[in-house]
């Protein structure tokens, strides 16, 4: 599902929306760094309006998902263990919802309302479910790299589907580091990888975020003109914990 800016709203609009103040339940407590450095708030999304936009029932009905990252200085790029620290995932019953002022030291941005299409994604020809049927820079898949579809123009801001990597698939890297190796040239030689590599393919795309310094009004950059992408193992996903979404950058 593409999801694109439209309008300027309130900033704690009940609504998809990307920056505004998060609204979040009883007892919510600014999620910070180790170092108390507080993260903030990427976006807002009214599950009930996905589900909509996408026409299943993914994500939990009657529920808001805050999704905050540390965009101050951009230290988490999910590269090792201790990056954990570095995002949270809120889900909040959008009945009791009430906005959260942010405090002193937050980045905080314009509320923009979104709106979702459906759309359909390939897996790039690097990526292992395409790698299965033709070996990576061979003639057959430099020409299904030619026929994957183009959504069209501008950034894309993607929910679920297949991601948009700016280096490479990403499912191992997540499988890899949730389960304690670092994604250095050394971790990808540990012995656990070859049994951890069979459950890879459980991770799914959550959200897409792409650099935007125009069709915002906000004006972020991830990396090196690169892109932002939360992670979400499809067992979590099915029963709606966001405890352990995981997020890599790439740029």
């Amino acid at each position: 599902m593409r999801i694109q800016p439209t309008e300027a709203c309130d900033a704690d609009a009940a609504v998809t929306r990307f920056g505004g103040v998060p609204l979040v339940g009883m007892g919510f407590a600014w999620p910070t760094k180790d170092d108390g450095r507080p993260l903030s708030l990427i976006g807002q999304w009214r599950c009930d309006e996905l589900n909509r936009w996408i026409g299943e029932q993914l994500l939990p009905a009657d529920s808001l998902l805050c999704f905050f990252f540390d965009v101050e200085e951009e230290a988490g790029w999910g590269l090792t263990p201790q990056d954990v620290r570095a995002w949270r995932v809120i889900a909040t019953d959008t009945a009791t919802a009430s906005p959260a002022q942010p405090p002193v030291g937050a980045v905080t941005y314009p509320a923009v309302a979104a709106e979702g299409r459906r759309v359909l994604t390939m897996p790039q020809s690097d990526e292992p479910a395409i790698e299965a049927i033709w070996a990576w820079a061979t003639p057959a898949s430099l020409t299904y790299e030619r026929l994957r579809l183009d959504e069209g123009p501008g950034r894309v801001h993607r929910a679920f589907g297949w991601p948009e990597p700016q280096q490479h698939p990403m499912h191992l890297d997540c499988q890899l580091v949730t389960n304690g190796i670092e994604l250095t040239a050394a971790g990808y030689r540990d012995p656990r990888v070859p049994e951890l590599q069979t459950d890879a393919a459980g991770w799914r795309l959550l959200w897409q975020v792409d650099t935007d310094l125009h069709g915002l009004g906000i004006e972020w950059m991830w990396g090196d003109m690169g892109k932002l992408y939360f992670w979400i193992r499809s067992e979590d996903l099915a029963i709606g914990c966001f405890d352990r979404v995981w997020v890599l950058v790439q740029g």
